[in-house]
């Protein structure tokens, strides 16, 4: 775990910092690949009038879809992941760790405060540059209605353990959904802050992943084998429904866009079918990930 910590001390985003100044580079401030609107308008739109209303506010739809990261970023981090790492410096879990593991957690609890803090910061900066407000979405990050669904499966003594793999199932899948950011082929089009966020964001989020499997691997074999058959229902159940409610959410920042911009019902309506099956893609290379990471910790979802 001390490897980690070094690592930590060498690259974590907190202490090198980000250069605001970047702001007022050339470039979009998110990846045109990533945004299922723009995709739509130049493949299924072409001749329609409402095409060039969307493209001719590609830069408005790509800043939003950033402001939404950021707002992602902020809203996950600290309400759920930063809990959990502090769960497991007090013991709080059924399985107690050493303090290597707690040392390391506490760095994952500044390193997310960090990540907080400069969505909210980044988010103050752009609308004083750009004079853009973010658009007011119904935006649901917290995941506790889910767990809510999920403890209604599991004794009540399993669900603090239950939310400790669910921190690690988060940490694994921010750290997949960056890395499939990072490698869009049109990552170049960025401005030179937006590239710098995400590089950081996901050079920490990366360790916390590392850090994430030696939680969950150690947690589990330790569980007992009565625990464990419990718990693995539980799970199936929050990885399905934390992705469908991502899909639903994603979905819904979409139309909110559509609508500001005064698209019609109809062509709304097929964006919406387009951007359904475009989450579904994504999602599923998610899943298909963290089926993988759980199954080397040792968890078979069913």
């Amino acid at each position: 775990m001390l490897n980690l910590y070094n690592s930590w001390l060498n690259s974590a985003g907190v202490r090198r910092g980000i250069d605001f100044n970047d702001l007022i580079s050339d470039g979009y401030f998110c990846p045109e690949e990533r945004q299922p609107l723009l995709n739509y308008a130049k493949q299924l739109l072409v001749g329609h009038p409402e095409q060039e209303i969307i493209l001719k506010n590609a830069a408005w739809i790509l800043l939003q879809s950033f402001y939404y990261y950021l707002l992602d970023v902020a809203s996950l981090e600290t309400a759920f992941i930063c809990k959990v790492n502090s769960g497991i410096i007090n013991d709080e879990f059924s399985v107690k760790f050493d303090q290597e593991t707690k040392i390391v957690a506490s760095t994952i609890i500044i390193d997310e405060g960090f990540h907080t803090n400069l969505a909210l910061l980044a988010i103050e900066k752009i609308k004083e540059i750009t004079n853009i407000q973010p658009l007011k979405t119904i935006h649901d990050a917290n995941i506790y209605q889910i767990l809510q669904c999920c403890y209604e499966q599991l004794n009540p003594e399993l669900h603090n353990d239950f939310n400790l793999l669910v921190n690690c199932i988060l940490e694994n899948t921010l750290t997949k959904d960056l890395d499939l950011v990072l490698t869009k082929k049109d990552i170049s089009q960025l401005n030179s802050f937006t590239l710098d966020v995400l590089e950081k964001h996901f050079r920490d989020e990366a360790r916390h992943s590392v850090y994430a499997f030696k939680v969950a691997e150690q947690f589990w074999q330790k569980l007992e084998p009565t625990d464990r058959l419990q718990l693995i229902p539980a799970l199936n159940h929050f990885v399905n429904e934390y992705l469908e409610h991502d899909i639903l959410q994603d979905i819904n920042f979409n139309r909110i866009i559509l609508a500001s911009l005064n698209i019609s019902y109809a062509t709304a309506s097929a964006a919406m079918e387009y951007c359904q099956h475009f989450n579904h893609s994504h999602k599923e290379t998610l899943k298909q990930s963290l089926t993988i990471f759980l199954q080397k910790v040792g968890i078979d979802l069913l």
